[in-house]
């Protein structure tokens, strides 16, 4: 919808709540599934991939292991990092209860 005048439109992002279900399906219909995501430059594909991780881990509780985030760069791993503590300290708006513990397990 239009925003009021004199105000800026907000973005729907609820493209990202998609991604992370179907990501999630996907992942569920097998235990060594593999699922491939690809979303634009901006899109918000650190921010999707660490709402999947965190999600994944809630749903599978007797899955103990961490979640190994790999970079090709330290400034990505830093970039992830601080978008995990920005997630978590907004409130945690599209994350698990346990988000702030299951992120402890997050490497």
């Amino acid at each position: 919808p239009p925003a009021p005048p004199g105000l800026p439109r907000q973005p729907d992002w609820g493209y990202q709540d998609r991604a992370c279900d179907q990501c999630l399906a996907a992942l569920a219909r097998g235990r060594a599934r593999r699922v491939g995501l690809v979303l634009p430059t901006g899109a918000g594909k650190t921010r999707v991939a660490l709402r999947i991780a965190l999600w994944f881990m809630a749903r599978n509780p007797s899955s103990d292991g961490p979640v190994v985030w790999v970079t090709h760069r330290r400034s990505l791993r830093r970039q992830a990092s601080r978008e995990l503590q920005k997630m978590l300290s907004a409130g945690g708006t599209g994350l698990p209860p346990d988000a702030a513990a299951l992120a402890k397990r997050v490497e």
